[in-house]
Order: structure tokens, then C-alpha cells, then sequence
């Protein structure tokens, strides 16, 4: 017996489908074992600047064979990828009055487990004045050139309704403002008004004397 002409074009072809079958199995499994030694971390953008630089050498020290995967995305962005199988965990503040949460509910789902890694403070904060303090005060000012977060920062969303709650402090007037912490505290570096950052994100500039604490 002897394959007729068309008979050896469809061994060829045949031969061809099993080999990019077995490619594409030896790739999935590939892929299935590079996602098993696989941390994928969602965090909005301040976590970089705040949280990571002294945790990510603690988790690589106690998982080194394992590679982490951090995804920078505004907290409901966070929590969908969260939801969606697409991360494992979401790195984020919540705020002891709730506004965070009830933004987003997604936080307090039952099917995820919270844990308490640290706690942080906003601190208002300006660059400095000609003599000793902050060029914007937050108390000795009349209106206050105040840098403020965007609608869609969850750092905002805390920080509008703790100071809610404060009648005394003066008139702000939001002239400039940001959905990130670096790009606020760059703003208050510059002298464009006063800021409230996370302390981690400014600790160094306080030491440094490149940015004053606007006293509440």
C-alpha cells in the first residue's frame, strides 16, 4: 500500500496540527507552573511610595523562589481584578471612619479576608515659610491654598470626611490638585499650598527640612 498525492499532503498536514498542539500544551503548562510560583498584589499608585519599599524585601526574603507580580490601579480598578480571579491580594488603606469602604463595598465582601498590616497617618503638610513653620498654615491662615485629591482618589475620600467634621479650620480653597500622592507632594514641595500626605510619604523632606507640618 502507498499514500496517493492527497493522501500525502494530509499526512503532512496531520503532522503539522499534532506538533502545534503539542507546543501549545507544553506552553499552558509553562504558563500553569509560572502562575503557581506566582504573588500578584493590586495596589493603588501610593502604595509604591508608601508601603512596598520596606515590605516587598520582607515578602522576598520569606518567599525567594516565588516571583511578585504588583499591579498599580485606582482601588475599585484593585478590587475588580481582585474579583475577577486576576490578583491575590489588594494592598490598600481603609480608614477608621469608613469612607473608603463605603465607597467601595467590595471591601467589606464576606468572601475576602482582611488583615491589618500597619497603620498610617495623614499629616497636613507645606513647604516651608521665610521663617520658622510652614509657608501655608493651616490654623494661622485666613483661606488656605489647599492641594486636594481627585474625585476618584480613595486617599480623598478619607481625607474630605475627616475634615468634615472640623468647623475650626479655615476657608480652603482647592487650587490645585491630584489623583496621586507623589504628584500632591511634589506640589506642596513646590510651594502651590498645603497638602495632607500619608508621614511615610514625606518623612524624609520633614527631616530634611524641605517641608514644614501646616499645624491643625
Amino acid at each position: 500500500l502507498a499514500l496517493t498525492e492527497d493522501g500525502h499532503r494530509l499526512a503532512q498536514a496531520a503532522t503539522d496540527a499534532v506538533a502545534t498542539l503539542e507546543a501549545v500544551r507544553h506552553a499552558v503548562r509553562r504558563r500553569a507552573g509560572q502562575q503557581h510560583n506566582q504573588i500578584r498584589i493590586a495596589a493603588p499608585h501610593v502604595m509604591s511610595s508608601v508601603f512596598f519599599p520596606s515590605w516587598l524585601p520582607r515578602l522576598y526574603a520569606q518567599f525567594g523562589q516565588t516571583r511578585l507580580n504588583v499591579t498599580s490601579a485606582l482601588l475599585p480598578e484593585c478590587m475588580g481584578l481582585l474579583e475577577q480571579g486576576e490578583a491575590d491580594f489588594v494592598v490598600a488603606f481603609v480608614d477608621e471612619a469608613g469612607a473608603i469602604a463605603a465607597r467601595v463595598p467590595a471591601l467589606q465582601d464576606a468572601r475576602f479576608e482582611r488583615l491589618d498590616l500597619d497603620a498610617e497617618t495623614l499629616i497636613p503638610v507645606s513647604a516651608p515659610g521665610m521663617g520658622a513653620g510652614a509657608r501655608h498654615d493651616v490654623m494661622r491662615d485666613g483661606r488656605l491654598s489647599f492641594l486636594g485629591y481627585s474625585d476618584d482618589c480613595s486617599l480623598g475620600w478619607a481625607l474630605n470626611a475627616a475634615l468634615a467634621g472640623r468647623p475650626d479650620l479655615p476657608e480652603r480653597v482647592c487650587e490645585h490638585g491630584s489623583s496621586l500622592a507623589e504628584s500632591m507632594r511634589l506640589m506642596a514641595l513646590a510651594g502651590l499650598g498645603a497638602a495632607w500626605l500619608p508621614l511615610a510619604l514625606v518623612r524624609e523632606d520633614l527631616a530634611a527640612k524641605q517641608i514644614g507640618r501646616a499645624h491643625v
